[in-house]
């Protein structure tokens, strides 16, 4: 009490049926913490604050994982998160999520993936109304994404400020997503594509990288995945590699540069100047 320094424990579990899955958190509060994990059920919370409704708000919190059934117990519910930087999101999102992330102004950073046991109709609309509240957005990463109303994932999607997309582990309508001529040209075309600035992607084949690079006006940086390195058919995949960067190195003028990844076996960089 003399440093006003005050306490909120936590009884979680992983299973409300099981007991041998219960664990409980003790933190000073307001939470003093960069991240927050939200994985587990809630079953009681007490704290030494007798009204502790401000010590609810994480201003410290920038990180924030948040999947389609987070916060819906009656405790972290009334948790709001209003600094957030880098936000990992199921869609789709629950009733309580715009009460919980009503802010989306410091959001530099969103990683997003699909909750397939949810009706995704809606998902797109959901999507945007983040894109629309956060005006200092430059990544945007995806890993599951599904829509019914076009063959194209990416058709109707804006962003003022998008520059970065992480595609590499893209899957679409339960499909790997591996791009090839046609769908690398629908992404060119797409308006997160044409502003585009940093790609990471895995296409079919190395002609494909070709395409991205003559399509997409903005392109610095591209990290690449092409799919017909995979299995060489012939020698090693490193041989395989070094094929494809000699390759691109004939293709491509001397203001682009193509690099092997030291620590990914098949993927490729180049640099657009």
């Amino acid at each position: 009490n003399e440093h006003q320094w005050y306490i909120r424990c936590h009884w979680y579990t992983l299973d409300e049926k099981i007991d041998l899955f219960n664990f409980i958190d003790v933190f000073t509060v307001p939470y003093s913490f960069d991240r927050f994990y939200e994985d587990n059920i809630c079953l009681l919370a007490k704290s030494t604050v007798q009204y502790d409704k401000e010590y609810l708000q994480c201003p410290c919190i920038t990180t924030l994982n948040y999947g389609s059934s987070s916060f819906t117990d009656p405790i972290r519910s009334r948790f709001r998160f209003n600094n957030i930087e880098h936000l990992s999101l199921s869609l789709p999102f629950n009733e309580n999520f715009f009460f919980i992330v009503s802010k989306f102004v410091r959001l530099r950073s969103l990683f997003v993936y699909t909750d397939t046991n949810k009706n995704l109709n809606n998902i797109q609309f959901q999507l945007q109304l983040i894109l629309d509240q956060a005006p200092r957005l430059y990544s945007l990463e995806f890993t599951t994404w599904s829509r019914s109303d076009s063959e194209s994932p990416f058709e109707g999607l804006r962003s003022v400020s998008v520059r970065r997309l992480d595609l590499i582990r893209f899957n679409f309508n339960d499909q790997v997503y591996h791009f090839d001529e046609k769908e690398c040209i629908e992404l060119s075309r797409s308006f997160l594509g044409i502003q585009c600035e940093v790609l990471i992607i895995t296409v079919k084949n190395q002609r494909n990288i070709l395409t991205l690079l003559n399509n997409m006006p903005n392109l610095r940086s591209l990290y690449v995945h092409s799919l017909d390195h995979y299995w060489p058919e012939n020698g090693s995949v490193s041989s395989a590699m070094d094929g494809l960067v000699q390759w691109l190195r004939q293709q491509l003028p001397p203001t682009c540069a193509v690099t092997k990844d030291e620590n990914d076996s098949f993927g490729i960089h180049l640099w657009i100047r």
